[in-house]
C-alpha cells in the first residue's frame, strides 16, 4: 500500500513535462530521492470526531503574498505518515474550482511544519504507517500540479492521477487475492502424515477453481482498462471504477473461501491467510470506496436519467 500509494502521488507530475515539476520532482525521482504519499480527504474534520457525507471533502486555501496558505489542515489518512520525503494535497484554492475533482499541491516535508496524530491501529493494511497529519505553513503557487498548462478545461486530478490512482487500489487488491491463492496451492496440495491432502476434498477443489476463475477475470479487467488508459482511450472513469470494485470483491470473496478451506488452522493464524483476509477488506472502503463507486457507476451509465432528477423533473 506504501507504493501504491507513492505511484498515485507521483502519477500526475510524471505525465506533465512542464519545467518546473520536472527539475524539481521528475529528476529527483528517477535519481531515487522522492518517495511520496498522497494526503486526501478530511471525512473527519480538522477535530478528528466529525464525519460528512459530501465526498472528497477539503479546504479551500487561501492565497496570500508568499503563495497558499495551509493552516493546520487535518487530513484524516494518510498512508506512509511522517516518512514520505514529499506529498501531494487534495486541496481546493481560493478563487478556483469549487466542484468536481480537487486540485493537487505537491510539497517537500521539510516546506512546511506537520505532524501526524496517533497510529495506525487498523483491522488490516498493518505496517502502512497510515495516521492522520496535521499541516502548517505556506506554499509557493507553483507548486500546484499542472498549473504551467496552457489548457486548463479538464482538472488535472481527473485527467492524469484518476485512472492510475483508481486502478492501483485495484491492482493493490487483486494483489492480495494472488498472494493467499498461491500459498493455498502449496499449502492444498502439501501430504500429511496421514497420506492426505486438502485438495483431495472436492469441495476443496471447486473452491481453488472457483478462485482461480475469479482471479483471472480480475487480472483481465484490470489489465484491460490499464491499456485503455495508457492509450488514452479511457475518457471516462467508469472502467477504472468498474474494475477496482471488481478487484475489491475478488479479494474479499477468495480470502473469505480460504478461511472457509483450511478452517481452524488458518482462523487460529498458524497459516497466514487471516491477514490477507484481513488486510482485503479495506478494499471496500477505500478510494473510492465499493458503495460511492457503485454510485458513481449508476450516475455515468445513466446520466440523462440524473441529470433529470438533479433538475427536478
Amino acid at each position: 500500500m506504501c507504493y501504491k500509494m507513492h505511484l498515485e502521488a507521483v502519477g500526475a507530475i510524471s505525465q506533465i513535462p512542464t519545467a518546473y515539476p520536472r527539475q524539481r520532482y521528475i529528476e529527483p525521482l528517477l535519481r531515487g530521492e522522492v518517495f511520496a504519499a498522497a494526503p486526501g480527504g478530511e471525512p473527519h474534520g480538522q477535530t478528528g470526531e466529525d464525519w460528512t457525507p459530501v465526498r472528497q471533502k477539503v479546504t479551500t486555501l487561501p492565497r496570500v503574498a508568499a503563495g497558499l496558505q495551509i493552516d493546520h489542515v487535518r487530513k484524516s489518512y494518510v498512508t506512509s505518515a511522517g516518512h514520505a520525503t514529499h506529498y501531494v494535497m487534495f486541496c481546493r484554492v481560493e478563487g478556483g474550482r469549487t466542484e468536481g475533482p480537487p486540485e493537487l499541491l505537491m510539497f517537500k516535508h521539510d516546506e512546511v511544519e506537520w505532524e501526524t496524530i496517533g497510529a495506525w491501529n487498523g483491522l488490516g493494511m498493518r505496517g502502512n504507517s497510515s495516521a492522520p497529519m496535521l499541516f502548517n505553513g505556506v506554499v509557493p503557487e507553483a507548486n500546484l500540479v499542472g498549473i504551467e498548462l496552457v489548457d486548463q478545461s479538464v482538472p488535472v486530478m481527473a485527467k492524469y492521477m484518476a485512472p492510475c490512482q483508481i486502478l492501483t487500489y485495484g491492482a493493490a487488491d487483486l494483489g492480495i487475492a494472488s498472494g493467499a491463492f498461491e500459498i493455498a496451492c502449496a499449502e492444498g496440495d502439501k501430504r500429511f502424515p496421514s497420506g492426505g491432502h486438502r485438495l483431495d476434498n472436492p469441495i476443496n477443489q471447486r473452491r481453488m477453481a472457483e478462485m482461480s476463475t475469479q482471479r483471472e477475470a480480475a487480472r483481465a479487467l484490470l489489465h484491460a482498462v490499464a491499456a485503455m488508459a495508457d492509450a488514452g482511450r479511457a475518457t471516462s472513469v467508469l472502467p477504472p471504477l468498474q474494475a477496482k470494485v471488481f478487484c475489491a470483491e475478488v479479494g474479499v470473496r477468495v480470502t473469505t473461501d480460504l478461511i472457509s478451506m483450511f478452517g481452524g488452522t488458518a482462523f487460529a493464524g498458524r497459516l497466514p491467510f487471516e491477514r490477507y483476509f484481513r488486510d482485503s477488506r479495506a478494499g471496500l472502503v477505500m478510494g473510492q470506496a465499493n458503495d460511492v463507486a457503485y454510485e458513481t457507476i449508476g450516475t455515468l451509465l445513466f446520466p440523462e436519467h440524473w441529470s433529470e432528477r438533479l433538475s427536478g423533473n
